[in-house]
């Protein structure tokens, strides 16, 4: 303390006390700030800790010269003593204030410097798992008019002594805090957000409420966000929504925050460009335990959730480790879904995260075949923002797609999103885009099958697309049985929404005569052709005309003949068959054509064959009962 001369003393903080000194040496004025420690083992914890600090080099982060550790025989206790830059005596606390008792607000320039270069700041912290644990507007210096510098960070020992942090925070202190901080003595980079949030609104409204009215606002939101209606600017209202979620798992991280419009548009204001960093296991910590087994690894997954290698590392092992596929399956889905929430440009997460998803839901399905609980919304909006952040990869939309297919029928909400126009839209352009890639085309098939029997009517508009696509994907995998039945399934679908143009119309039928062609035998695909076709000729006799003629030039009424041949004794096939006839039987204009090719003689012997079957028999009756009323 000899080599410092203190000129003037700071109001004491919620975490200990600062005084502006000199250096006797240099003459350069610095701040020295000293906090109080329980015992000389917590003091040296709490320097170990801070020694980071001396390693900051960012232009809105205080630059630490010092830090020693000293000893107040008065007081018989021991103090960090932290000694920084201190370029200004202005803090944002005392313009916050100035414009309050004023009633004037602040420019609308100097939030978004404020925002831009606090975010700018945080992302130099948070990439090496650093928490500043102690953001409030007291500091927050001023350079100039719109140059902000982050100062008075708090080591982690300091905030874990839960007695003397309670003591020292008083109510107007404890606005800044998040709801982890104050009820559960928990500060994390999370926390950080939630009071930079508090000091953003309270920039914004500082003009409209008075001190106590301002404290009771931001404490108000750890209840709900109401304070946030006095915000008309949507952006903003948008992300401090996203940073004012009581949960810290649920709360906006600084790299989603980057990827905020608002935000953007707010660093770009700076000059600031955030690229994006490879973010690293702090110095000292190993790798992902994975010798340890299931828990540890789930439990350091969760620690360093903004590590991607670490994610990587607990994905591969989780994906490898069968034997526990059953094991916390549902705390194994919400890790693996927050990862794709939290690293949504990495492709190697995203990939690794599907496949570990697909494996627990396959797993589960076969054991108790209801997954209904691992069905929520926010994991379809992960795998569809994967869709949409990577539309050329291939690999990871054939694993995306066919996860959504497992999906669908288990929840309704899932459903929902499944069919909306988007929805729609992002299956048919990766048809369209992919129709050479059997796996993708595969499994955007799957996904379209797995919305058929339950009762959802599509945007027909959405699909504008979709049968050209499977027209194209079909001239390129004929011979492929497996990629074939799919697309036949996802014609059933297609068809049941009502196909209006009539070059879908006839591409569609020929593509499904075509396929009955080829695979005649495949019971499964039949089954799809003949649901498909009937779909068609429910609402377009282009449909009828179309089938009277088989694509080698043919009678087409032979290939539904030849089904009967080849699946005589099976009911559904039969009753596929009988129901497309009964379709075709209600034009007038095709009804001859049926006759001469003795459609009625084929059902009397289907109502024969199978007259102990009543679903079978009433079909049949109703298709000749149609020939015969049009003749």
């Amino acid at each position: 303390m000899d080599e410092f001369m203190v000129q003037d003393a700071f109001s004491p903080g919620c975490f200990g006390t600062a005084v502006l000194v000199t250096d006797r040496i240099s003459g350069i004025e610095l701040t020295l700030k000293k906090v109080e420690c329980l015992d000389e083992g917590r003091a040296n914890q709490a320097l170990d800790e801070a020694r980071c600090m001396l390693n900051f080099k960012h232009p809105n982060i205080v630059r630490y010269r010092k830090l020693f550790i000293t000893w107040d025989q008065t007081i018989s206790s021991v103090f960090l003593s932290m000694v920084m830059n201190c370029p200004h005596r202005t803090t944002l606390d005392g313009v916050i204030t100035t414009h309050r008792d004023n009633k004037t607000k602040i420019r609308i320039h100097t939030i978004k410097a404020f925002l831009g270069q606090m975010t700018y700041a945080l992302a130099y912290l948070h990439k090496d798992n650093i928490a500043h644990r102690n953001i409030k507007p007291s500091n927050i210096q001023l350079s100039g008019q719109s140059t902000f510098v982050l100062f008075d960070f708090e080591p982690a020992t300091i905030t874990r002594d839960r007695a003397r942090v309670k003591q020292r925070l008083k109510k107007n202190l404890k606005r800044w805090l998040a709801p982890e901080s104050l009820s559960l003595n928990q500060w994390t980079e999370m926390s950080d957000i939630w009071s930079l949030g508090c000091v953003v609104l309270d920039m914004v409204t500082c003009h409209l409420l008075n001190m106590d009215s301002s404290v009771t606002q931001l404490l108000r939101l750890h209840q709900d966000q109401t304070p946030l209606k006095v915000i008309a600017h949507s952006g903003l209202n948008q992300v401090l929504t996203k940073m004012f979620r009581c949960h810290p798992n649920k709360r906006a991280n600084i790299w989603e925050l980057v990827e905020e419009s608002l935000v953007k548009s707010c660093l770009q204001h700076c000059g600031i460009f955030i690229c994006t960093v490879e973010r690293m296991v702090p110095s000292g910590v190993h790798e992902p335990p994975l010798h340890q087994g299931f828990d540890k690894s789930l439990e350091f997954m969760e620690r360093y959730w903004n590590v991607e290698s670490v994610q990587l590392s607990v994905l591969a092992f989780l994906l490898s480790d069968q034997n526990n596929m059953l094991y916390r399956v549902s705390d194994v889905v919400q890790a693996v879904t927050m990862a794709m929430h939290r690293h949504q440009g990495c492709a190697g997460v995203q990939l690794e995260a599907c496949q570990v998803l697909q494996g627990r839901i396959s797993a589960l399905l076969a054991e108790s075949g209801d997954i209904s609980s691992l069905c929520s919304r926010t994991l379809v909006r992960e795998i569809r923002r994967t869709i949409q952040n990577f539309p050329r990869h291939t690999q990871l939309l054939a694993r995306a797609f066919l996860l959504l297919s497992c999906l669908a029928p288990h929840d309704q909400e899932v459903v929902e999103l499944m069919v909306s126009p988007k929805g729609m839209k992002e299956v048919v352009k990766t048809i369209t885009t992919f129709p050479g890639e059997r796996d993708v085309i595969t499994s955007c098939c799957k996904y379209l099958r797995s919305l058929t029997g339950l009762g959802v009517r599509v945007d027909g508009v959405a699909l504008t697309g979709a049968v050209e696509g499977l027209c194209v994907a079909s001239n390129t995998h004929t011979q492929d049985s497996e990629v074939m039945e799919c697309v036949c399934a996802a014609l059933c679908f297609i068809t049941l929404q009502g196909v209006s143009d009539e070059k879908d119309v006839e591409e569609s039928v020929l593509l499904l005569m075509h396929t009955l062609m080829r695979h005649n035998t495949h019971t499964t695909m039949v089954k799809h052709i003949l649901q498909a076709l009937t779909n068609l000729l429910n609402s377009s006799e282009l449909a009828a005309f179309r089938l009277l003629l088989a694509p080698d030039g043919g009678r087409g009424l032979g290939l539904i003949k030849e089904v009967k041949l080849h699946h005589h004794d099976n009911p559904e096939v039969i009753g596929g068959m009988c129901g497309l006839l009964r379709a075709m039987a209600q034009y007038d204009s095709v009804v001859s054509e049926m006759v001469s090719d003795q459609i009625p003689e084929e059902l009397q012997e289907i109502v024969l064959q199978f007259e102990a079957n009543e679903e079978v028999v009433l079909l049949a009756r109703q298709a000749l009962g149609k020939l015969k009323d049009s003749q």
